[in-house]
């Protein structure tokens, strides 16, 4: 068998196995920590986006391809999904071609890339949708260094120029962390056997001092330069440890390590000879670097990027998911490839010492499988997820307060108070726990229990502008409509940048018969968010108030080109339309919005017409839109 047929029968192993290892997790849901925020900047159209450059959340290469996966799947969580389990396909092949550039090692490059396509520490990262930046980020980083890499064999500019390329794409993809540098950087020592900076390292520096100034420009608030060291290099409170103990022993990993625990605890967790055990590796892989260099670069790319896992920059309770350790666990993968290439080499001529360690491999293999495959199934849902943190930390707040938030989604009420209210009782000073047990309450109007709620998030914490904005909504509901403005009110001067406060204020001064700040505040609104559906509509609304047909019409198509799925603004276009004598307009509408759900269109268009038509030949109009489409209901 020729090695470029050997190389090629890999890669095709290599994709089958990775496809195959995370194949449960194309039916997996979504999680309620993180991507909901993915989700909130795909639904732009209702006031929620962002600029390309300056969504907070989310880096531009993966904005891009998130939203082309929203064209495509909507809702349906499937695409996105298989768009994760593809790009851990594509990092695996790469990861293997990378080392084996490096080593010409295929036993060595096989064992690494098969390591990293089944390993269950990566379960999270490959069925937690929010987390395709640390996806999409390794695979342009290892094409940077495949494309570096055959530069220096090649001498050939051509791939020089697509590693610049590729590592501009990598900073478009991902925080401007260090880690591609040093990577960079370790391909020169280990190629040439010492580190050097020169001119070929400048356009890689510039893309990085670039990523730097633009990450400065989108973070306004004052804790970016903390978040670009943070994901860099920083102090170490964590990752080193615990991450060789998940690797290593994959069926006691945790999804999640709560950071309240004392740094020294972290630090050995549970076991003051691990960092000792630490030192030693790191001894002996520097004293055979000369035999072994590249078990040393795996062992130093590991420890680098471990390096920034709960340090502080997250202030969620300390959750750490396996995600944080999906690019370092590479060097893991290169330091047991190692050991294992060394050991089926010193036994190659004892057919039955290497025969055994094939069979303790292949069980091990079995049980690594099985390991990833229930711990994609903890990812299944928001309420196994948590319910799995819940079981192993019970009393984790954070935990409490997403499981019954994601109970809420789904308007289960009673289990999702039952865990709000845990989590009040385990931390009875904490803003978040009454805030959301306040929110559900008012989504079920129990409006006095949610104003309660929403009153004691303020006593701790007086300038949260969302628990203003919410009692706004509990008092217009109540139909104290001054209490209900000023609370708006300020919940606007907190946050100035707020076109739902906005859109909310002038409907409660729409209520209250003051057109000219309800006016005002939906231009406001629209000036700050131009896609906002819901203020055309409202605008809409109060045109037809007070008698602007013509102004209500152009309103609502806005919206409707908005939300072109969405019944009731069909339903009032064509009303509006009738009001202007304009039955094509009207007919079309009604037949758009029948066609879409007939039960909830007759529904929408008999409620209406009562607001809509009030003189007596705008009701015979109306009826005769009834008979069109079989309504046998009188106006009169």
């Amino acid at each position: 068998m020729t090695s470029q047929t050997r190389t090629t029968l890999m890669l095709y192993l290599l994709t089958v196995v990775s496809l195959l290892t995370f194949f449960p997790s194309l039916y997996n849901d979504v999680i309620n920590w993180k991507d909901d925020d993915v989700f909130l900047s795909m639904t732009s159209s209702q006031g929620n986006g962002v600029g390309l450059f300056s969504n907070k959340e989310c880096p531009p290469i993966p904005y891009i391809l998130l939203r082309i996966q929203y064209a495509i799947g909507e809702n349906g969580y499937f695409i996105y999904h298989a768009f994760s389990v593809i790009l851990h396909a594509v990092n695996v092949l790469l990861l293997f071609l990378l080392v084996n550039r490096l080593t010409s090692s295929f036993r060595l490059s096989a064992i690494v890339a098969i390591l990293f396509a089944f390993h269950p520490i990566h379960a999270g990262t490959v069925s937690w949708i929010s987390q395709q930046p640390i996806l999409l980020s390794l695979t342009f980083s290892l094409l940077t260094c495949f494309f570096y890499l055959r530069y220096h064999e090649k001498n050939t500019k051509f791939y020089y120029w697509l590693a610049v390329v590729c590592s501009f794409f990598f900073y478009l993809s991902a925080k401007p962390a260090l880690y591609l540098l040093v990577m960079l950087f370790g391909i020169d020592w280990y190629v040439n056997g010492k580190l050097k900076f020169d001119k070929e390292k400048l356009p890689f520096v510039i893309l990085w001092i670039m990523g730097i100034l633009a990450e400065l420009w989108i973070q306004t608030d004052g804790t970016s330069v903390y978040l670009l060291l943070s994901d860099s290099v920083t102090m170490v409170r964590f990752g080193i440890i615990e991450g060789i103990k998940n690797f290593i022993l994959p069926n006691t990993v945790p999804i999640f390590i709560p950071s309240v625990l004392p740094t020294t605890m972290l630090f050995g967790y549970g076991s003051f000879l691990l960092p000792f055990l630490f030192a030693i590796c790191f001894v002996v892989c520097f004293l055979t670097r000369e035999k072994y260099p590249i078990l040393l670069y795996g062992f130093i790319f590991f420890t680098v990027f471990s390096l920034p896992l709960l340090t502080g920059k997250s202030l969620l309770n300390g959750i750490i998911t396996d995600s944080e350790f999906y690019i370092s666990s590479i060097g893991l993968c290169i330091v047991i490839g190692v050991l294992f290439d060394t050991l089926l080499a010193a036994f190659q001529a004892k057919r039955i010492i290497r025969t055994t360690v094939f069979v303790i491999s292949a069980v091990l293999i079995c049980i690594t499988l099985y390991q990833s495959y229930a711990k994609t199934s903890v990812w299944k849902n928001s309420e196994i997820f948590w319910q799995k943190i819940i079981d192993a930390n019970v009393d984790n707040v954070f935990a409490f307060n997403k499981i019954g938030m994601a109970y809420y989604s789904q308007y289960k009420i009673d289990p999702a108070l039952k865990n709000l209210n845990k989590a009040v009782a385990f931390a009875p000073n904490d803003a978040e726990s009454h805030f959301h047990r306040g929110y559900v309450h008012l989504g079920i109007m129990n409006i006095d229990s949610a104003i309660s709620d929403f009153m004691t998030v303020l006593h701790i914490d007086s300038i949260n502008a969302m628990t203003y904005f919410n009692l706004g909504i509990a008092y217009d509901v109540l139909q104290r409509y001054d209490s209900s403005i000023i609370f708006l009110s300020r919940a606007i001067k907190l946050q100035p940048n707020f076109p739902n406060g906005l859109n909310n204020r002038a409907n409660t001064y729409f209520k209250t018969g003051n057109y000219v700040l309800a006016f005002s505040d939906y231009q406001q609104a629209l000036l700050q968010s131009p896609t906002f559906a819901n203020v055309y509509g409202n605008l809409g609304l109060m045109y037809i108030q007070i008698g602007n047909a013509q102004q209500a019409c152009t309103n609502f198509i806005h919206q409707s080109e908005l939300t072109p799925n969405a019944i009731n603004v069909k339903i009032h276009i064509g009303f509006t339309a009738l009001l202007l004598n304009d039955t094509t307009l009207a007919y079309s509408n009604f037949s758009k919005a029948f066609k879409i759900d007939s039960v909830k269109a007759e529904t929408y268009l008999t409620h209406v017409a009562m607001l809509f038509l009030k003189t007596n030949e705008e009701k015979e109009s109306g009826e005769k839109a009834f008979d069109r489409f079989g309504i046998r209901k009188s106006l009169q």
